[in-house]
């Protein structure tokens, strides 16, 4: 007698790293001047409204994701920003 298989697990979600120097940059501007940035620099918004950077990413397959961002905040001074997205 033979045993019905276990279907496989699915694969573990595959990581993309975008880096915010690599989105479409509107009003900010990249810099390197601070340490600890990854890829090639860092987006910094100079102005007090206005700036912002945009990916347009395309999702292998339907589904949910996890979106996870790291920044840093180097001048003190407090900044609000949004995160708009869309189907």
């Amino acid at each position: 007698m033979r045993r019905a298989s276990t279907p496989a697990s699915p694969p573990p979600p595959r990581e993309k790293l975008y880096q915010a120097e690599d989105a479409a940059i509107v009003g900010a501007e990249v810099h390197r001047a601070s340490a600890g940035y990854t890829g090639s620099g860092y987006v910094d918004y100079v102005h007090t409204s206005g700036d912002f950077i945009e990916w347009n990413i395309a999702a292998d397959t339907g589904g949910t994701y996890r979106l996870g961002f790291r920044y840093a905040l180097g001048s003190g001074v407090a900044l609000t920003v949004t995160l708009l997205a869309a189907d």
